[in-house]
């Protein structure tokens, strides 16, 4: 399976845009110019929303001793030639941060008016690739922040998992384990969000295989204060009760609206199989309709096809 478009500069090229270090930057000093902070503005793509007020209040600090230490990359707005004045010439057009808008806030804080920047040529799409893998390699990145950005890279730059693995500089089964995080159902999942929860506590609670089950799970292990070891058993005791023969012979009579079951069932599908499931019910009166399941790339459609169906590509050899 061929992919379509994908990022213009080939992976290699691209992504080593994203490796910026101040000491190489520093080797090249004729890549470095000072802009004023005015004609630097962030970029709405950028997947980095929130900054910590006194993590941010303590790098001005270090700015107002120190200075910015390592440049800013910046991008030029389409038209703008390579005179760094030529940006106050036209109206409302600004030099967009790529990497560093951290630095370019605490500087403002700072009192600075102007900040070192290397400029890049590249393309809203390339942008957007480089601000989200940079995003990614943060140190106080949430699991489930990880995740979504992963799955972002995935779709949306259609990359494969290998590939985005290589690039994030973590190991494929990592990527895995954070991608399957997206089936907990949304109550656990901010959980995990808020660090309530840990993500080898939610990956032991997605084992469980049932939506409402592993909320109620959830709740247990925040309010118990359970390990990662004692939530795994916690997880199995729930699993094999669920399994039970009793116990699916009661779940089977309990009677529910259809949009209210359908809606249990994708959840109970996405924590059992690791990816978002829905079911897309015919029009009123008609009979039949649509089960779509997610895949991350051709390797995990593969399995995703054997766990279905089997062995379905012996006679395609």
């Amino acid at each position: 399976m061929a992919k379509k478009g994908g990022l213009g500069k080939g992976l290699d090229a691209l992504f080593s845009e994203a490796q910026f270090d101040a000491a190489g930057a520093q080797e090249k000093a004729g890549n470095i110019i000072t802009l004023r902070l005015s004609d630097i503005e962030p970029d709405k793509n950028q997947p980095r929303k929130t900054f910590e007020p006194e993590a941010l209040s303590s790098l001005a600090d270090s700015i107002s001793t120190h200075g910015v230490l390592q440049p800013l990359v910046v991008r030029k707005p389409e038209g703008v030639a390579d005179d760094a004045d030529a940006v106050s010439k036209i109206l409302g057009s600004k030099y967009r941060i790529v990497a560093g808008e951290r630095r370019w806030r605490a500087a403002k804080m700072a009192g600075l008016t102007e900040v070192p920047v290397i400029i890049k040529e590249m393309t809203d799409h390339e942008a957007a690739a480089i601000m989200l893998v940079e995003n990614l390699q943060r140190e106080d990145l949430n699991s489930v922040e990880q995740a979504r950005g992963l799955k972002r890279l995935l779709e949306e730059f259609e990359l494969t998992q290998e590939e985005t693995a290589q690039i994030v500089g973590i190991s494929r089964p990592a990527l895995t384990n954070s991608l399957r995080l997206l089936a907990l159902p949304e109550k656990t999942l901010s959980l995990l969000e808020h660090g309530e929860l840990s993500a080898g506590h939610a990956r032991a609670l997605l084992s469980i295989g049932n939506a409402k089950e592993i909320n109620n799970a959830a709740e247990t292990v925040v309010a118990k204060g359970l390990s990662v070891r004692e939530t795994e058993r916690l997880a199995k005791l729930i699993y094999a009760q669920l399994n039970s023969p009793k116990t699916k012979k009661k779940e089977t009579s309990v009677d529910k609206s259809a949009a209210a079951y359908i809606g249990k069932l994708e959840e109970n599908m996405s924590a059992k199989l690791g990816r978002k499931a829905k079911i897309v019910m015919s029009k009123k009166g008609e009979k039949g309709g649509k089960l779509e399941l997610e895949y991350y790339d051709n390797t995990d459609l593969e399995k995703l096809i054997g766990a279905l169906c089997g062995d379905v590509f012996e006679d395609l050899k």
